[in-house]
């Protein structure tokens, strides 16, 4: 009897370790952020021109300029927008139009990447206002390695192009302290 117990006990504990395992295995890799899943194909163009649009109205985009293959847009990508759309209780925010540096980048240069959208290097973001053949750079958040941009400033961002009106904290003020003082 006993042998019995512990051999369908050892027999439970090994299907559920197995079903476990198999879950975790199999379990689908996450992408790098719902932006990515924007449509890019208007963006074929990067290297000679900028966005535009059909006829006379005038269209604003919000450009997230980043590659899959990038740590920092990596980091920008789940730790920046994936929360500011889970704060929105959103699945993705869909105005951003994400524009794949790995694909239109190797062939721009940084002057003309600057002269069509006013950075100079990425991750960035970038609100432009299209106009029939003009398109006119709103503003820019541009990511410096020296000074990287937080989930803060992301939302002021947003917030500057009217994209967001939920809450933004406070960033910690006041003197940082390099010696004790004596």
């Amino acid at each position: 009897m006993f042998k019995k117990i512990s051999i369908i006990v050892s027999s439970v504990f090994l299907l559920s370790s197995i079903t476990l395992f198999a879950t975790k295995a199999l379990e689908p890799t996450k992408a790098i952020s719902p932006v990515t899943m924007v449509d890019t194909s208007g963006y074929n163009e990067l290297k000679t021109t900028a966005p535009n649009t059909r006829g006379n109205s005038s269209e604003y985009k919000f450009l997230f300029f980043c590659s899959p293959s990038d740590e920092i847009c990596k980091y920008i990508s789940d730790d920046v927008i994936n929360k500011v759309a889970l704060e929105l209780n959103v699945d993705s925010l869909s105005f951003l139009e994400y524009v794949n540096m790995d694909e239109n980048y190797q062939d721009i240069t940084p002057v003309r990447l600057k002269s069509l959208y006013g950075i100079e290097s990425y991750p960035a973001f970038v609100a432009l206002q299209t106009n029939g053949s003009s398109n006119k750079i709103l503003n820019t958040l541009e990511y410096d390695s020296s000074k990287p941009f937080t989930i803060i400033d992301f939302k002021k961002w947003l917030a500057l192009n009217n994209l967001y009106d939920g809450f933004i904290e406070q960033a910690p003020t006041g003197e940082l302290i390099d010696e004790p003082a004596q």
